[in-house]
């Protein structure tokens, strides 16, 4: 049976190669930029958490890609960033991310339940093709929340750039 532990790149700061490549095969940029935001992750937040699993049951037929193995044979499944949103009880989920091999399998509904499980009273997330997905899980859309957190400042999101995909924003209370 497969077990699963979600654990934060400040305490694994071995994955954080890994868990940058696996980012990277979503959104792409500089690794090294990518790296250094994985190894910035902090107990009090920012802090990134990571899914892995040992022992999962489609490994025999389906061995996943040599960059998504620990080196205690566990697997990388996902990565979720956990953002503080200056008050005591809302957090902002961003990059999240299920590796591309294990999609559709029930993985991302595991990293999710875990990642709310390690926040706070009320969870903001956005995306330009999920809704869906977080809908099920039983976030709601909401109001945008922030753009991004630029050197540890929420900045206001007044609209979205045309040129960007439209951003859907949900919100979960816990």
């Amino acid at each position: 049976m497969a077990e699963f532990t979600l654990v934060t790149t400040h305490d694994r700061l071995d994955l954080c190669p890994q868990v940058a490549t696996l980012i990277n095969s979503m959104w792409p940029m500089s690794i090294y930029a990518r790296r250094a935001m994985l190894e910035r992750s902090h107990p009090l937040l920012p802090c990134s958490l990571v899914l892995l699993a040992k022992n999962l049951p489609d490994l025999a037929q389906e061995a996943p890609p040599i960059d998504r193995l620990t080196t205690d044979g566990q697997t990388i499944l996902g990565h979720c960033r956990v953002m503080s949103l200056g008050g005591p009880k809302g957090v902002l989920f961003e990059i999240v991310v299920v590796d591309e091999q294990h999609r559709g399998k029930g993985f991302g509904k595991i990293l999710m339940q875990k990642a709310e499980e390690a926040g706070k009273a009320i969870v903001y997330l956005n995306t330009t093709d999920k809704q869906a997905f977080y809908e099920h899980l039983g976030y709601h859309v909401c109001d945008p929340v922030t753009s991004g957190v630029f050197g540890g400042k929420v900045q206001t999101l007044d609209q979205t750039p045309s040129t960007e995909p439209k951003l859907v924003w949900l919100k979960k209370e816990l």
